[in-house]
């Protein structure tokens, strides 16, 4: 079994596409927050698994507190590159989401991000097959789609005007196509948008991955990681590009090169575990009108890194485990209504 395969066997299947139901309205007299529980009617599979999960974790909680048991209690049963540093950024903020499953409405960053991840994705599906990107025009027409379904939700523009989204989303993807995309072919559709499932410490640590690609899938045009056996490309859309130092100790990424060692210790590839070359990076997206709106900043995955997020992924799961969600520290940039949907509930 070659490697390419190989990343394609004991995955998470990708989520079949939501449907949209009308909730039935429901009249109450409560404080906000408390009405948000009382109309939580689930209205789709995932959000009756959501509930299943939550009420699974407090019974596994409870036993393992009167049985003294070391297994873990997740609200999902496993871990997420998002839940890990949501819970290491504020545990407050992973309570609320996670165990509560009080999810607020999307803010107009994280709808500008997903809509390039739309775009990027689709240009990439057309590259496997065609081994060329997309006009500039039809790019841009799939990140307008994406971002006017996403924006539907948003309550809060943070002082910005659609126009200027998607003016500069015009630039920037321009950018993308002549800096950054000839350096990028994905092994096969299926390692875009590739979703993974990795044993960590016994802890199931389950995510996409952006994009996979391997030298001989890029034709020798790569500029990036050209001796490293696999490369896997994270995107970021961002006001300023990530330093070396953040791809270094990101989380996310070290998840990911974890996954792929796995995937190689696993498979007849010609390197093993042990010698594989596996390079991590971010591409990011600059929110900017400039010359240098595209960034790509990548490093090699070692033995330290992995044995790194073990020791964090662990950590983390204990103190799920344990039901301990603290608030962070009021000081921390992060604690602020600006970035964090739940401030209002935290600090009135």
């Amino acid at each position: 079994m070659s490697f390419a395969d190989m990343l394609g066997q004991d995955c998470p299947k990708k989520p079949e596409p939501k449907t949209k139901t009308k909730p039935k309205k429901k009249k109450a007299k409560s404080h906000p927050v408390a009405k948000a529980k009382k109309q939580a009617v689930p209205t789709d599979q995932r959000e009756v698994e959501a509930i299943r999960s939550r009420e699974k974790y407090q019974l596994h909680r409870s036993e393992q507190e009167s049985t003294g048991s070391e297994e873990y209690a997740l609200p999902l049963g496993y871990l997420s590159p998002t839940q890990i540093e949501m819970d290491l950024r504020c545990p407050k903020q992973y309570e609320y989401r996670y165990i509560d499953c009080l999810k607020m409405p999307p803010a107009i960053a994280l709808v500008e991000g997903s809509a390039h991840h739309i775009a990027l994705s689709q240009n990439n599906k057309c590259k496997v097959k065609t081994y060329i990107d997309l006009p500039p025009q039809t790019l841009f027409d799939q990140f307008v789609a994406a971002f006017d379904t996403g924006c539907e939700d948003v309550e809060d523009w943070e002082g910005q005007t659609k126009d200027d989204i998607l003016k500069r989303a015009e630039h920037m993807l321009q950018q993308y196509l002549v800096v950054f995309a000839p350096n990028v072919q994905p092994i096969s559709e299926n390692h875009i948008e590739h979703p993974f499932a990795v044993d960590i410490a016994g802890i199931e640590v389950q995510g996409y991955i952006d994009v996979c690609m391997q030298p001989s899938d890029r034709r020798e045009r790569a500029a990036i990681a050209p001796d490293a056996d696999v490369t896997i490309i994270d995107y970021k859309t961002s006001s300023r590009a990530k330093s070396q130092q953040e791809v270094l100790t990101s989380l996310q990424l070290g998840c990911y090169g974890t996954y792929i060692h796995n995937s190689f210790a696993k498979c007849s590839a010609p390197r093993n575990a042990t010698t594989a070359k596996v390079d991590v990076g971010f591409c990011v997206l600059k929110k900017s009108l400039s010359a240098n709106s595209i960034s790509y900043v990548g490093a090699r995955i070692t033995q330290e890194r992995m044995n790194q997020v073990e020791r964090v992924v662990t950590d983390v799961a204990k103190s799920i485990t344990l039901g301990f969600f603290p608030r962070c520290s009021p000081s921390n940039y992060l604690c602020n209504p600006k970035y964090c949907g739940y401030y209002r509930k935290c600090y009135g």
